[in-house]
């Protein structure tokens, strides 16, 4: 399976060594989105930035493609429909920042 990371380098190397042997982690990086580049890994799954905007330019040139999962909570820079349509299916990491948000609500109520 080849998964394309367009996650920072950090983060990218925290996964690496948790991938099964058959599994190709292709680090992209989460600056400027190239295109190009990306449909040219042939990936099956897409990892993303939150804040990158995934869309049908991607997405339809991606006939492997499986899944687009958001590092963060958010997915609204995911072109859902073209994904729906494609077949692919689009996940997030629901709750990952509660933790934050409650800590922050905490100190302002003190």
């Amino acid at each position: 399976m080849k998964i394309a990371l367009l996650i920072n380098r950090e983060n990218f190397e925290k996964y690496a060594g948790l991938a099964p042997e058959n599994w190709e982690l292709i680090h992209i990086g989460n600056g400027i989105l190239d295109t190009e580049k990306v449909v040219a890994t042939h990936a099956d799954v897409l990892v993303v930035d939150a804040v990158l905007k995934i869309g049908s330019e991607i997405i339809g040139q991606m006939p492997n493609l499986k899944m687009i999962h958001s590092q963060g909570v958010a997915y609204n820079a995911i072109d859902i429909h073209c994904a729906k349509q494609a077949g692919v299916y689009v996940c997030n990491n629901a709750g990952i920042n509660a933790r934050a948000v409650a800590e922050h609500t905490i100190m302002h109520i003190l």
